[in-house]
């Protein structure tokens, strides 16, 4: 075991004080109906998988726990661990958990150091670990829970455990001490003995049959609450208070359930990331988001999805993490959008219904985002760098082509793939956009065109121009900077979003200056534009407003599409219906037919 894996460094005042918490009281304690008492000292038995519960009548809002040391000690902090944590996220949820605490120090032949702090919930935040500054002398530390959260099954509030954090700099002796024993020759023969046993249980679970339910448990234990060796140790030795400190996570233990990928495995792991600090922590969080989204996986994929998508991973939903989803419509009528957070490219029919997809054909879970990491979810299909597969496809742009059209993806790599009219790669090509990494949370600084034979990738504030087969031909810097927004306008041209402004751009890198005036009107922050299969300009505004152009700066008509608005509307039009995406669905709306409602609104018309 590691040094690095202690939860958090516990010191004394003096190198020969021995301050320790001689007891712990509580106002109640909760016993159940078969006699299972969860009493104040489980708070302090060093396991996150106990922890005491009140047992007053209602919420237990007013209830209070009290550690005795047995001499006044400088005190910076103390730790709390909020609510039922043996079940994880879900018993977290089900039981009752501190809203507000106070902290009060006292008997340090001083006034009282009184700390109050609000919490956020676990409910919504999962596991956690509260580290409440309060500095001052103090023999007696009283933690009184004010207001409560009140649990979605039962009303019993828990505390998992709480640890006092000293002044100075060195490790309290009894936690050193634990470390010492561990790695030196003493332990060397329980440390051997339990490696053994980890992977005696591995084996069982692996084999499935009699015992292996049994030895995932044990498994799971020692995960999150260490090795039974060194509990065994430590509540021998180490004074409550310090005992959590001195407990690690068994890593042979959290390796075997890593090489299972079992969810059942969840909480243990959460349990095992509010041990530790810094990279450790970082790592078993990593680990608990990664099984989450492993149990989603083979939970299976939704089958009952909606006409136009949904936030979710099966074919037909969608997924964008906040990001817009880029959409185009074929001379067909069919919607192809860059499914960016399922690294696919999807095709809906007229209806709503997909009817073919792109991408890896398997889906996985994976933390790939746009060139960098997220938390882990579920792709519909696994990102991927070869022909056919994509790394967070971010646009796609229609090829025309006599019978079916082919197609171009540009990827969040800055790959491009282009595509024929029977949807087989034809060419690959990648800009070279390494050292300009995508930009994530802003909305997408990264679109792909094709215009007259020629496809345009505009990355950040530079562009490239290819040939379909990846030829490069030019490249160019965009002089408004990042745009936010391109279309291809019906002269060939470029127009690209720089805040309210749509500016035209030769495909040279000429600028030709702003072109809607302000037709769009006031009111609006983010905005789309599009051209329909008449050519003919659109745009969409984010407080719900859609504009038509004769051409460019002179309107046909305007019309409210949304009373709500649209955080990062993008749109593809026919025939005057807008096939606008956000929220990671589709939605159809007739614009003629609602500006033709509002003509008669206007009118007085019943």
């Amino acid at each position: 075991m590691r040094a690095t894996a202690i939860a958090f460094v516990l010191v004394c005042l003096g190198t020969a004080s021995m301050a320790r918490a001689d007891s712990v009281e509580a106002s109640s304690e909760l016993q159940e109906d078969d006699g299972t008492r969860h009493s104040a000292d489980l708070v302090v038995d060093g396991l996150l998988s106990t922890g005491w519960a009140e047992g007053e009548e209602g919420n237990g809002a007013g209830s209070w726990l009290e550690l005795r040391l047995d001499r006044a000690t400088d005190i910076v902090s103390v730790s709390v661990w909020p609510g039922n944590l043996s079940l994880g996220k879900r018993s977290v949820k089900e039981f009752g958990r501190p809203h507000t605490l106070t902290v009060t120090l006292s008997g340090g032949a001083g006034e009282d150091t009184v700390k109050t702090t609000r919490l956020e919930d676990g409910a919504l935040v999962g596991a956690q670990r509260v580290d409440i500054p309060v500095r001052g002398r103090a023999r007696t530390i009283r933690i009184s829970m004010d207001e409560v959260y009140d649990g979605i099954v039962y009303n019993d509030t828990y505390i998992a455990e709480v640890a006092l954090n000293f002044a100075d700099g060195e490790p309290h002796p009894w936690v050193g001490k634990v470390f010492s024993w561990i790695k030196g020759e003493e332990g060397e023969r329980p440390r051997a003995t339990n490696l053994e046993e980890v992977a005696r249980q591995q084996a069982l679970v692996q084999a499935g049959g009699e015992g292996s339910r049994e030895a995932l448990a044990e498994l799971m234990d020692q995960a999150g609450d260490g090795a039974p060796f060194i509990r065994k140790w430590v509540t021998r030795y180490v004074p409550i208070g310090f005992r959590i400190h001195a407990i690690s996570p068994n890593e042979a233990a959290i390796e075997a359930l890593l090489k299972l990928r079992d969810p059942t495995a969840i909480p243990a792991l959460e349990q095992a990331s509010l041990r530790v600090l810094g990279h450790d922590e970082d790592r078993l969080r990593g680990t608990v988001e990664m099984f989450y989204a492993y149990r989603e996986l083979i939970g299976g994929a939704n089958t009952n999805v909606p006409n136009w998508g949904q936030t979710g991973w099966a074919v037909g939903e969608l997924r964008g993490h906040g990001e817009p989803l880029q959409l185009e419509l074929d001379q067909g009528g069919q919607v192809f959008v860059a499914d960016t957070g399922n690294s696919r490219l999807q095709r809906f029919t007229d209806t709503g219904r997909v009817n073919r997809t792109w991408g890896s054909g398997a889906p996985d879970i994976t933390n790939i985002w746009l060139g960098g990491i997220r938390p882990w979810y579920v792709s519909g299909d696994a990102p991927g760098d070869v022909p056919g597969s994509f790394l967070n496809p971010v646009d796609v742009t229609i090829i025309p082509e006599k019978f079916d059209d082919g197609f171009a993806v540009l990827d969040a790599s800055g790959r491009v793939q282009v595509f024929d009219g029977n949807g087989e790669v034809q060419a690959t090509f990648k800009a070279p956009v390494h050292n300009n990494p995508f930009l994530p949370g802003v909305g997408g600084h990264a679109y792909l065109e094709y215009v007259r034979g020629k496809l345009i990738v505009t990355w950040s504030d530079s562009a490239y121009v290819y040939t379909l087969e990846g030829d490069e031909l030019n490249r160019w810097d965009i002089n408004d900077g990042v745009p936010s927004g391109c279309v291809v306008l019906k002269n060939g041209k470029l127009g690209l979003i720089f805040g309210q402004s749509l500016v035209m751009y030769s495909i040279d890198g000429f600028r030709h200056g702003s072109i809607l005036g302000d037709t769009l009107g006031q009111g609006f922050e983010g905005w789309d534009v599009t051209l329909d299969q008449d050519r003919r300009l659109w745009a969409v505004t984010d407080d719900g407003w859609a504009v038509k152009y004769k051409k460019p700066g002179k309107v046909e008509y305007r019309v409210k599409i949304s009373e709500y608005g649209v955080r990062l509307p993008r749109l593809a039009v026919r025939d005057d219906v807008i096939y606008l995406l956000h929220d990671d669905r589709i939605v159809v709306i007739d614009a003629l037919e609602l500006a033709r409602l509002a003509e008669l609104e206007a009118e007085g018309a019943p």
